[in-house]
Order: C-alpha cells, then structure tokens, then sequence
C-alpha cells in the first residue's frame, strides 16, 4: 500500500492526506476556475494559459488531518460546482459537487507536498477559456470522464461515497457558504 501524500494550506493551519489510487490529473481552463483562484489571490497557481492543475479522486480517498473547521464555499456560478475554501490564508481547497451523492471531489493539486505523486496530466479540459498558448499533451477527455464513472460506481457500490471529507454523515456541508468576488458572467467548466 502506497504511503499518502500530504496536502496543506498556505499557513499550514488545513492540513490532509490523499491516499494514492484512482484518479485523474486534469488542467481545467475554464473561466470560472480561473475567477474562483485568482479572486483569492491565488493565480500564481494557475498556468501560463490560466489553467487550474486539479486531482480528481474519489471523496473517501482524502482526508483532513487539521484544520476542517476553517473551510466555507462558495459557488462563482449557481450551476457550477461548490469551490471550498481556507478561512485562515484563502487557499483554494477542492470542488465538490452539491451532494455526496455523486462522489466527485477535484482537489487543487499545487497544495500537495508531492504534486509529482499524483500522476501525470490525463486531460487538458476547457481549452477554449485558455489566456494563452497551451503547453504539453492535450490527453484524452474521454478517458477523465470514463474514470469518473468508474471512480463513482465503486463508490456507490461499496459505501465509499458517505466518506466525503466536505460532507457530514447525514449528507450535510461541513461549512456554510460565503461569497467571494468573483466575475459571474460565465457558466463552469
């Protein structure tokens, strides 16, 4: 069994671990990614293109060690995903969806200690909100949502999927939802 691999906020007061397995490193381009990062003054994380390096693993693959009570959400637009957050330094945290229900959970991949330990890019995603000329092999769209499936179906079938570090047992938010700036003039990618 692989040994996990930590992921922390800027401060250091958010603190987690992802156990290595199914996943799908993907760089999304979308403008709603790139307005949720660089309203918390983050986008030095993003790309020379503007693009968001994500994780995408199953909920019950991660968990957090310290610091879950400093996490909110918001959304940038109402149909995207729930964007979660650090209270104590604005470290963009992961996407989730609404529900555990459908198990997807995409953590930012710049935070990990490791980033080289989760995989090579499968999929450069959105490309049409790129800020710039897109860099290395484009991967392949189709093989990121074929994971996807596989990743949720195992975690419906075995239970996995009530393990969401972002989610309560009851199926609950952890946090409350708060409103960052943000242009809202563009559906997520």
């Amino acid at each position: 069994m692989p040994d996990p691999v930590t992921w922390s906020c800027s401060c250091g007061k958010v603190q987690g671990e992802w156990m290595p397995g199914s996943s799908s490193r993907i760089v999304c381009y979308c403008k709603s990614c790139r307005a949720f990062v660089e309203s918390l003054g983050a986008g030095r994380i993003l790309d020379d293109a503007g693009g968001n390096d994500l994780l995408q693993t199953a909920p019950d693959a991660f968990q957090f060690t310290q610091g879950q009570d400093l996490l909110t959400w918001t959304k940038v637009t109402e149909k995207g995903p729930m964007r979660w957050f650090t209270m104590c330094c604005n470290t963009p945290v992961a996407n989730t969806l609404g529900s555990p229900a459908v198990p997807f959970l995409s953590l930012q991949t710049a935070y990990f200690e490791a980033p080289e330990r989760t995989g090579k890019i499968m999929a450069r995603v959105n490309k049409k909100g790129a800020t710039g000329h897109i860099e290395g092999d484009m991967g392949s769209t189709w093989r990121m949502l074929w994971e996807f499936i596989a990743r949720a179906l195992r975690s419906r079938l075995t239970g996995g999927y009530k393990k969401n570090p972002f989610f309560d047992a009851q199926g609950h938010r952890i946090a409350a939802r708060v409103t960052v700036p943000s242009d809202q003039s563009e559906t997520s990618g």
